[in-house]
């Protein structure tokens, strides 16, 4: 019965991320931080320059919590402030389950160079150490598997001597990819130093 329940609940959580933009999976960890009015997320957002990698327009901050808080995954209670009634904001367990399940999966698979890597990055803290560290030598594994069949398949390519243009489709890849491996490896190195002390 147990795994059954498990099982619901993983599905229900990546049914969830898949509704998700990156703009949603940004305010949910910004009020998995600590709860938070929406005022205030949109200050850390400029005050982290997230607007340079992500698309999150400042009067969409109140339509994202509106959607999560429909979605379980926030919830708000109102403080009076300098006469003001506030909305202030707060993960669920399920949102910190999402959260959670987002930035280990995103990292784990290596592949995402662009805002989705950036995205679980900068949401780091929401997982233990021990799934750091995790995630980030499956992330090696991925690499490097995806590298070696990169190489595979360019060596067996039926053009002979094949023009910049194709070559071109294999080597800027694997130029990716060592670039992201090398990332991988200090982001190993300090885990595990941060672990040691």
């Amino acid at each position: 019965m147990r795994i059954l329940s498990y099982k619901i609940i993983i599905d229900k959580v990546f049914k969830i991320l898949k509704e998700l933009n990156p703009a949603y999976i940004i305010v949910l960890g910004l009020v998995g931080e600590k709860d938070r009015h929406p005022y205030e997320i949109d200050q850390i957002i400029e005050e982290r320059q997230m607007r340079n990698w992500t698309d999150i327009g400042k009067s969409s901050i109140y339509r994202i919590l509106i959607k999560l808080e429909e979605k379980g995954l926030v919830k708000h209670r109102n403080e009076i402030k300098k006469g003001r009634n506030l909305k202030i904001y707060k993960i669920t367990d399920a949102g910190k389950e999402v959260l959670r399940e987002f930035i280990y999966n995103t990292i784990s698979k290596g592949r995402d160079f662009r805002r989705n890597f950036d995205l679980a990055l900068s949401n780091l803290p929401q997982l233990n150490e021990k799934k750091q560290i995790e995630a980030f030598k499956k992330c090696l594994k991925s690499l490097e598997r995806d590298k070696k069949l990169i190489n595979e398949r360019f060596k067996v390519l039926p053009i002979p001597n094949p023009p910049f243009y194709v070559k071109s489709l294999f080597i800027r890849p694997i130029m990716l990819i060592d670039a992201q491996l090398k990332f991988v490896e200090l982001a190993l190195a300090e885990l595990e130093k941060k672990g040691e002390n």
